[in-house]
């Protein structure tokens, strides 16, 4: 594969080709971590039924590092269609449309985490075509047109005890397992430790719901980022201080999510503003599902 001499680098049909080869890419990648997520789950579910809590959670972590793989893979393959049905514009203009560009600077941004050649072959054409500091600059995102949820799913190394415990939790009441033994139990007194438990058990079934509510959804046109988009989250950026200040600022951060929800349909929703953060949802296959976000997890997990 590669261009003639004859042929210019950045010909529509030169890029259209660099991008289906990624895409095919991708797609194999999504399906080995489909096949992590469904063996590593039935892993679990022994480690779960022979009550060791360690291994169970090493397990989990391989799920939710996959699920977050899962996220990038659609974000990208998004971010490439995009750009497939527009390989003409970024031939003919010497500079990337604006509504491009977001796409774009997504895709170059990834592309060097990747050992697909076509990918950096991609990357290297808009490099030729407008500079290396252009990629400097997309490399450091200061325009802030990177995809913000890609961004941050690259820069995971860690997730909480909490959010483990609480995924852990969800297999065993879907598999009806005694969860008692994931707990750190301070008991004082039985009493104490029935009234923490059923706590636990209806925090559980209200991540539930919001996960089977969620865990599905953003992509839509994350790719493009609107001028109007850019304007809320500037001024949502300028509120953080004040709204951190007040009092009961978790109760508030609910609050506000509930009320999101409430105003804003599945159907509808892209992104959804809570306090500067954006939560967005996305769909595979027929599963909803919540990327992983601690903070929301963490005020999930402690609703009453």
């Amino acid at each position: 594969m590669g261009s003639s001499s004859s042929r210019r680098s950045d010909e529509p049909e030169y890029l259209k080709e660099l991008i289906e080869i990624s895409q095919k890419e991708f797609k194999k990648y999504q399906t080995e971590k489909d096949e992590v997520i469904r063996n590593t789950k039935e892993e679990i579910i022994n480690h779960l039924n022979s009550k060791d809590k360690n291994s169970s959670k090493e397990k989990m972590k391989i799920i939710l590092k996959a699920e977050d793989d899962t996220i990038i893979y659609n974000i990208l393959e998004h971010c490439l269609k995009t750009l497939k049905e527009k390989t003409s514009l970024l031939s003919e203009n010497k500079e990337c449309p604006m509504e491009l560009k977001a796409a774009l600077n997504t895709v170059i941004y990834a592309a060097p985490k990747y050992k697909i050649k076509e990918l950096k072959d991609f990357r290297n054409v808009f490099k030729g075509k407008y500079g290396s500091k252009y990629i400097d600059k997309v490399d450091d995102n200061e325009e802030h047109l990177v995809n913000e949820v890609l961004i941050e799913k690259f820069n995971i190394n860690n997730y909480s005890e909490q959010l483990l415990t609480i995924r852990l939790k969800l297999i065993c009441q879907e598999k009806k397992i005694d969860s008692q033994f994931l707990d750190n139990i301070n008991q004082q007194s039985q009493s104490q430790s029935q009234q923490g438990s059923e706590q636990n058990s209806n925090s559980i079934r209200k991540i539930s719901t919001l996960r089977s509510s969620l865990f599905s959804y953003i992509l839509e046109n994350k790719s493009s980022i609107k001028k109007e988009e850019l304007e809320s989250r500037e001024k949502a950026k300028k509120n953080r201080e004040s709204i951190n200040k007040e009092e009961n600022k978790d109760d508030k951060y609910l609050e506000e999510f509930k009320e999101c929800m409430k105003n804003n349909p599945l159907d509808r929703v892209k992104t959804i503003e809570v306090q500067n953060e954006s939560l967005m949802v996305m769909k595979e296959g027929e599963n909803l599902f919540l990327p992983y976000d601690e903070k929301i997890d963490e005020k999930c997990y402690n609703i009453n």
